[in-house]
């Protein structure tokens, strides 16, 4: 245990499947980094740290060393011996930095940081799946987890056309999205041809081969489409890619 005054403090937020979290990093009056996570102690204790408090901090320890991360170590617990900062709640509304804020504004500015995390999130996947995509020649023999991938990011996609529907589905994001038209004049008169049920979207398209039970190996070696492709598909490829399959299971060649 060691007693610290606090020079600096900032927090990070966030959530996980057990819900909420919290993170501060602090910086004390002789330069050393600490970061405390409210795994050990309450989150209310957490976000009350502000600079001048005077605080009993246990490190985490590991073989007889404090532990690190990022340049810091990491606090296990603490108390506070000396409280030199009124306290406010992490999430409450400031009484006076928003002066005029109303609870119905907190809550649409609660909304739009979730959907800008959900957002970050959801760019950071597609990202990281593309890239594994590119890296490896093996990925057709896991066709059935690439299935529920391709949907997954279909509706990631989504998170993108519409941020102020939070509440919807993932089936009712993919239902919804409704891609701006930056089509040719060409490509326009060619799904002008098309049936009235050409896809609109990748997802409308991965539920119609769905529902025709056309696994996603078959797909491929049907339209040539690489899944990495599909986020690049215009409305013209949607179009001539459900036509190669409807023609391969009506028995005509593409």
């Amino acid at each position: 245990m060691k007693q610290i005054t606090i020079s600096e403090v900032s927090f990070k937020p966030g959530t996980n499947d057990k819900g909420p979290w919290l993170n501060a990093y602090i910086t004390d009056t002789e330069g050393t980094k600490w970061s405390v996570f409210d795994d050990q102690v309450p989150t209310a204790d957490v976000e009350a740290l502000a600079p001048g408090d005077v605080i009993d901090a246990t490190p985490k320890m590991k073989d007889g060393l404090p532990i690190m991360h990022g340049g810091r170590i990491k606090m296990g617990t603490f108390t506070v011996i000396t409280k030199t900062a009124p306290t406010q709640s992490f999430n409450a509304p400031p009484a006076s930095s928003a002066p005029g804020m109303t609870p119905e504004m907190w809550d649409e500015k609660d909304r739009l940081k979730c959907v800008s995390i959900e957002r970050q999130s959801s760019a950071a996947t597609l990202l990281s799946y593309d890239a594994s995509l590119r890296a490896t020649d093996h990925a057709s023999a896991f066709s059935e987890l690439h299935d529920a991938v391709e949907k997954a990011i279909a509706w990631m996609s989504s998170r993108y056309d519409d941020v102020n529907h939070p509440a919807m589905t993932p089936l009712e994001m993919v239902q919804a999205t409704s891609p701006t038209d930056t089509r040719s004049q060409a490509e326009q008169d060619f799904d002008a041809l098309e049936s009235a049920g050409s896809p609109k979207n990748i997802g409308e398209l991965l539920t119609w081969r769905d529902k025709e039970g056309v696994s996603r190996t078959a797909f491929m070696e049907i339209t040539g489409i690489k899944d990495s492709e599909l986020s690049l598909m215009t409305p013209a490829d949607l179009a001539t890619a459900q036509k190669k399959v409807r023609d391969y299971l009506a028995g005509t060649p593409a």
